[in-house]
């Protein structure tokens, strides 16, 4: 979502060219608002922080200028945003803002842009907003950058209003009218894929709000195209407990997808859906393919701590795998959980013949120095074995001169 929140700030700053052509309206020069002249206004703005900006006398002076159609359109924003970003105590300028979206003329972009932006700054506080951008979303005769903008806006402000999430569900499902990896960018085709990226991201935003989309997205997590599969998976994790339904979906992915990023993501979703999960994540911890299980372990990271999820990072201490064992000891002693178990693995590794693994236990190693103070012997000995690898006497080395420095 911050690639589009980005894309759609700059193009409502005037980054993008045509979009933002309008002109300029020149207000009268020497031109008060609440006393003070716009000029003198941006230097207040400047000079202040956020929190000192909500008193009465300043939103309503910035909502004068934002009234004003004659003031500079950039005038008009930066107040706009400025009044977002204040948020609650600024919350007058909400009803302004609406007005101003609402009575916009449709090819006014820069004005229905900057309006857009301010309102999803408020967040929930300006959900009144929710009907017109749900409509600006849906409008053919938008370009992409004020839809994009309207979709956001629904996402920030639209939590608890049901057009928001029926809206970008609609969105979500709109079949593109053709497939592939690389559409023409100018293509109605690729402004349709770019649109269900757009509401799969917005979608996240909303968290368990999501909670009707998830057909939607299951749905979605199948499409041929990977930036939409990554986002709907993890959408569907923001749901949290309430994804259960999409637990069988995730764990097809993580078997079978070509995409690395869609993978982590089915993989964190699956650790932020809980406990329902665990049945599942301990079948893939059995899968033959160790990169399978490490998505395995990477779930089980973000899942909450409990008996049995603790009990699968104990049982992956004995993988095959080197860096199955290495990830679960690190999320162990992260926790505080079976230390030892997981310091003999990481120093087990430490002379593994496997380089990566090497590296991979001196990092965690490294981390957890303090505890290995009861195992200074063992360190010595490897320190002063012929028989291993250099870089595992030399990684011993280092652990002792780290642990000299913190008994000092």
């Amino acid at each position: 979502m911050l690639r589009l929140a980005c894309f759609v700030l700059l193009a409502a700053c005037g980054g993008t060219g045509g979009i933002c052509a309008a002109e300029e309206p020149i207000a009268p020069k020497g031109k008060r608002y609440s006393g003070r002249t716009v000029d003198e206004w941006h230097e207040l703005t400047k000079s202040r922080p956020l929190d000192a900006l909500g008193t009465p006398q300043i939103v309503s002076g910035l909502i004068e200028i934002i009234e004003d159609e004659n003031a500079g359109w950039v005038d008009r924003r930066t107040f706009a945003l400025t009044l977002g970003r204040v948020g609650a105590p600024a919350k007058q300028a909400i009803p302004v803002l609406i007005r101003i979206l609402e009575e916009s003329a449709a090819d006014d972009q820069t004005k229905l842009l900057w309006s857009l932006r301010g309102l999803a700054l408020f967040g929930p506080l300006a959900e009144d907003a929710a009907p017109k951008a749900a409509a600006i979303a849906r409008d053919q005769g938008q370009p992409f950058l004020v839809k994009s903008a309207a979709i956001e806006t629904l996402a920030r402000i639209g939590k608890d209003r049901e057009v928001a999430v029926r809206t970008l569900i609609d969105l979500l499902s709109t079949s593109p009218a053709s497939s592939g990896d690389a559409p023409d960018s100018s293509s109605p085709a690729s402004e349709v894929r770019d649109l269900r990226l757009a509401a799969a991201e917005a979608l996240q935003l909303l968290g368990p709000a999501a909670t009707p989309a998830l057909p939607a997205l299951i749905r979605a997590c199948r499409d041929e195209w990977p930036l939409l599969r990554r986002a709907s998976a993890t959408a569907i994790g923001e749901t949290g407990p309430r994804g259960d339904i999409a637990i069988p979906t995730l764990a097809d992915i993580i078997l079978f997808d070509e995409a690395g990023e869609v993978r982590e993501a089915a993989a964190d979703s699956l650790g932020k859906i809980g406990e329902r999960s665990l049945p599942v994540l301990a079948q893939l911890l059995s899968d033959d393919d160790p990169q399978v299980r490490q998505y395995a372990i990477r779930s089980l990271s973000l899942a909450p701590q409990q008996p049995e999820r603790n009990q699968l990072l104990q049982s992956a201490l004995e993988d095959e795998s080197p860096i199955v064992r290495i990830q679960s000891a690190a999320i162990l002693l992260r926790e505080g959980q079976a230390v030892e178990p997981s310091l003999n693995v990481l120093l087990e590794d430490l002379t593994n013949a496997d380089r990566n693994a090497r590296i991979a236990a001196y990092r965690q190693l490294r981390t957890h120095v303090v505890r290995l103070r009861t195992h200074r012997e063992l360190l010595e000995r490897m320190r002063d074995d012929g028989s291993l690898p250099s870089q595992s006497r030399i990684a011993a080395e280092h652990l002792l001169e780290l642990l000299d420095s913190g008994d000092k």
